[in-house]
């Protein structure tokens, strides 16, 4: 393994930890730092799904099929809002934010599943794989925040 991938495996499942957190503190109906378990939860999954929509951002710059381009700048665009809106309406709502979330990021996912490039194979593989394997335990964890909140 490629000391980059190695980065980023240790950053993606250390991303993890914070959610964890969060959602222990939502389930748990315990205050850090006089924020509530739900706010540090979907603050944070939103500052994820914005760093993911910069992602597409980068995705799309690279690219080199020009409508591909155009889609993932907007749609980039579009999921950064998402998360914006997020933080708008957290403590009103925080299902309506924690659903929003979770649509954000199975939809990123299937998004970078389907314009990533079959060129460079091996490092397709490892990052759609890593992708698949975080996303899971992120939605996995939205759904458990949605229930027992």
């Amino acid at each position: 393994m490629s000391p980059t991938n190695k980065t980023m495996l240790s950053l993606g499942y250390l991303g993890l930890v914070p959610f964890s957190v969060g959602l222990i503190l939502t389930i748990s109906n315990i205050e850090l730092l006089n924020l509530n378990g739900a706010t540090v939860f979907t603050t944070y999954s939103a500052v994820i799904l914005s760093f993911l929509s910069g992602v597409l951002w980068g995705s799309g710059i690279a690219s080199k099929q020009n409508d591909a381009v155009q889609n993932l700048l907007i749609v980039s665009n579009v999921f950064a809002l998402v998360a914006w809106l997020v933080l708008l309406i957290d403590s009103n709502n925080f299902y309506l934010a924690t659903m929003l979330l979770t649509a954000g990021y199975l939809s990123i996912w299937f998004i970078e599943r389907h314009n990533m490039s079959e060129s460079r194979k091996e490092e397709r593989s490892f990052y759609l794989t890593m992708r698949s394997k975080l996303t899971s335990f992120v939605v996995f964890m939205h759904v458990l925040a949605l229930i027992f909140k």
